[in-house]
């Protein structure tokens, strides 16, 4: 990501509108969401800045993007996310996000959209948004019945112990603010709120485990975190233990490129109507597989395989 970075003097100018242009972009980075002050998005270009403030320059999304459209209608936009792209707005701007794309893709204005689901920068698949009030709140209550469905597929750097079963581990907060960690079921502390994922090993390749995934709950990284907690760190998922590079016997080196997680189906249930939207397996996720000499047919079983077994 490129960004523009000044860090106010004594001599420089007022507001951050000037010294904007100083880094050589005008004020619409500034209505584009891409300027910050530190780490506050700035939304007007007479705003003061202060000495030793560092004010930061985004680099511009591609405005030409367009978002795969699932479905639209219901009150839902459902959309195939790419790997790279923040759900929302985050620190690069408010333009490249998922959300602005989505909506300049379907032609509408993108505060009518509230995400009713969100995949981390680095994963890929499906993401649902409302588009009004009154339908989130509709999907909150669906959720809340436990009619909304959703299946993963993971390369793990390995099995777990079992080969099938529910993690349970509370989730919460880290000491990076920014990371969440696994605590005890029933653990209060740390903001850790329950939180439950299906899984099972679909098939193994070289040490490594194809994952079919189901949350039950929706908590930040949550499966990223239980699978890190459950001894099957995601491939490229530095930041809970995943690996960024392989070895494999017989000396070719495999560079991961992403969080190696999709979401690959979801089910809604509303009005005892089911909708239904899948997203294909990536290419990188099936190239990573075969190069690790998984079979192509484990895809398949990862999508169709039972994970409604119990808890016992």
């Amino acid at each position: 990501m490129q960004r523009r970075v000044w860090v106010v003097t004594k001599d420089d100018a007022k507001t951050v509108g000037a010294i904007v242009e100083r880094l050589g972009d005008d004020a619409r980075a500034i209505a584009q969401g891409r300027v910050f002050i530190g780490k506050r998005r700035v939304n007007r270009d007479d705003e003061p800045v202060a000495l030793g403030d560092e004010v930061t320059v985004s680099a511009t999304a591609a405005d030409d993007r367009r978002i795969d459209v699932l479905h639209f209608g219901d009150g839902l936009l459902v959309v195939d996310k790419p790997s790279g792209v923040s759900t929302i707005a985050d620190q690069a701007s408010r333009e490249g996000s998922l959300l602005a794309l989505a909506a300049r893709t379907v032609g509408i204005d993108a505060s009518k959209l509230h995400p009713t689901s969100r995949l981390d920068r680095e994963v890929s698949g499906i993401v649902t948004f409302a588009t009004s009030k009154k339908a989130a709140a509709e999907i909150l209550r669906v959720r809340e019945r436990g009619k909304y469905a959703r299946r993963y597929v993971a390369i793990a750097s390995k099995s777990p112990a079992s080969d099938h079963g529910i993690w349970n581990a509370a989730i919460g907060r880290a000491r990076d603010p920014k990371l969440r960690a696994a605590f005890a079921p029933d653990e209060t502390s740390h903001d850790a709120k329950p939180s439950r994922t299906r899984y099972r090993v679909v098939a193994e390749a070289s040490h490594h485990a194809l994952l079919a995934l189901s949350p039950e709950t929706g908590r930040t990284h949550q499966i990223r975190v239980h699978a890190s907690d459950g001894g099957a760190a995601l491939l490229g998922d530095r930041s809970y233990g995943g690996p960024t590079r392989i070895t494999l016997a017989n000396g070719t080196i495999l560079s991961c490129q992403r969080i190696y997680l999709h979401c690959a189906c979801i089910e809604i249930e509303k009005h005892r109507k089911k909708l239904a939207f899948s997203s294909a397996i990536p290419a990188e996720l099936r190239a990573m597989w075969a190069s690790l000499g998984g079979g192509a047919s484990a895809w398949d079983t990862a999508l169709a395989c039972d994970l409604s077994f119990s808890s016992d």
